[in-house]
């Protein structure tokens, strides 16, 4: 059947229109090919990626070619045109919507199903996390999941971890239950005397372990242990203790391990650690030659300047980039602009807005095989997300708020962290407009995770909205809902 077909309702013989999806019968007066509930179906499930599918949506020929091709842009066209999107949307699932799901532009999503397969690890995670694509389809592994897993047994482990008595007994519930799963030294010969080659897989997963823990918990509990792994290895290696052939890989990896400790820190809201973990990061991802560390780095204390109020600070930091000797892709360059806006708009200077528009220009570009595989973040979702600071830097609150709002909507369900902190600063807007119904409803979103993120800063920043003074006749409704959120806050065991 061509789309064409499916794009019109049938009348089954009978002479009355039928609703394309369900087969139920029309008004008279619905001109449409769907009913008003498959209309509002459809409505909702365009929102976000659907989180179940039927048991059998990926195995058509379409998929199966498409994940033997390893080629994730194959498996979007693949995913786009699945008949079940012509059954209810009578069409194929646009670039657009798809790409607004993960965080891409329409071009973008065009540039990843034409050009050549996506190799970065990140990228290629946090597209299958949001389609929740199967592990057992895919051609890498998946956070907490193994493709090693569903060939030795025929299911994963998430398979299993669906009883939730199960899952709760496998799953740590808050990150200082998981950091207590990172750094074993007795692993990595800290009983011994060096740090072998053989170790270097075990530091790496210890590495992506705080990261992920950070994505799903936030860096206030886990901080600590990022420290203590800093430490171990500057020991070792300021004495040594460690194979000579793999100094220079143990010199960036410590590099790594004082960028993501610094961004622990950050989150932890320690700003003096924060200062000097991108200090150490700095020097050792230079002393390896790591240029992509030292730029992310570049960015985090540029970052870290503008959290400050050190705005020339972070002027100066985006500049030295921006004017230095890096080679930027359009996706690099596209965040330092990002990084100047964000202190041209603390120093009240508007021209920030047309830097923006240009790092929106550049970052349409799309993704470039220079791209360092941490890049994949600087998405549309980001983008929103700053101009949003920009304009609320600048005073112009109701735009801000707009920006505040997309970038919640465009944030993944599963980046738990990151709903957080995106609806923390829609809140402190919304308070700041007196938007009280909004702000009532962003709280009751907030409550459960705050319950499960330990990010100190945004706790600060939560404070802060929730202490601001309420003029007479804020509705009791938020006042209630307020004082629901300080409760949690103010709870030790949090």
């Amino acid at each position: 059947m061509s789309s064409s077909d499916l794009s019109r309702p049938s009348s089954d013989g009978d002479g009355r229109r039928h609703c394309q999806s369900c087969r139920a019968v029309l008004a008279v007066d619905n001109t449409a090919r769907l009913c008003g509930r498959c209309h509002r179906d459809q409505r909702d499930q365009l929102g976000s990626a659907p989180t179940q599918y039927p048991p059998d949506f990926f195995d058509s020929d379409e998929f199966r070619a498409a994940f033997a091709s390893q080629h994730i842009g194959k498996v979007f066209r693949a995913y786009r045109n699945h008949q079940r999107h012509f059954r209810l949307l009578g069409k194929a699932l646009n670039q657009e919507i798809l790409g607004r799901w993960l965080g891409l532009t329409q071009a973008q999503v065009s540039k990843l199903e034409n050009g050549k397969p996506e190799q970065n690890l990140e990228p290629l995670r946090h597209y299958a996390m949001v389609l929740h694509l199967p592990q057992q389809k895919l051609w890498f592994d998946l956070p907490g999941q193994s493709r090693l897993d569903h060939t030795r047994s025929g299911r994963g482990r998430r398979a299993v971890a669906a009883d939730p008595e199960h899952e709760d007994r496998c799953a740590p519930e808050n990150a200082a239950a998981a950091a207590s799963t990172i750094v074993d030294f007795n692993s990595l010969g800290c009983g011994g005397d060096r740090i072998e080659v053989d170790d270097l897989p075990q530091l790496r997963r210890q590495m992506t372990r705080l990261v992920e823990i950070d994505n799903q918990f936030g860096g206030g509990d886990i901080a600590k242990t990022g420290v203590r792994l800093f430490k171990y290895l500057h020991h070792r290696l300021g004495t040594g203790s460690h194979d000579p052939a793999i100094r220079k890989d143990l010199v960036a990896i410590t590099g790594e391990v004082a960028e993501i400790t610094g961004w622990l820190a950050y989150d932890a809201d320690d700003q003096q650690l924060v200062r000097r973990m991108n200090n150490e990061a700095l020097h050792f991802s230079r002393l390896a030659g790591d240029s992509s560390i030292e730029l992310l780095t570049l960015q985090n204390a540029s970052m870290h300047a503008d959290f400050l109020g050190r705005w020339t600070e972070a002027l100066d930091i985006a500049d030295s980039v921006l004017d230095g000797r890096y080679e930027l892709t359009s996706r690099l360059k596209a965040l330092f602009l990002v990084r100047k806006a964000r202190a041209l708009a603390l120093g009240g200077d508007q021209s920030a807005l047309r830097l923006m528009h240009q790092a929106r220009s550049l970052h349409a570009d799309g993704v470039s095989d220079r791209d360092p595989a941490w890049a994949w973040w600087v998405d549309e979702r980001e983008l929103s997300w700053h101009e949003a600071m920009c304009r609320a830097a600048l005073g112009d609150s109701t735009s801000a708020r707009d920006s505040f709002e997309h970038s919640v909507e465009a944030t993944p369900p599963h980046e738990t962290r990151s709903q957080y902190v995106h609806r923390s600063y829609l809140l402190r807007s919304q308070v700041s407009g007196r938007s009280w119904a909004e702000a009532a409803a962003t709280i009751d979103d907030l409550a459960p995770l705050a319950m499960q993120v330990a990010s100190n800063r945004t706790v600060r920043l939560l404070r802060a909205a929730l202490d601001s003074e309420e003029p007479p006749g804020t509705p009791r409704a938020f006042r209630d809902a307020s004082n629901r959120l300080q409760e949690i806050l103010d709870d030790p065991t949090i």
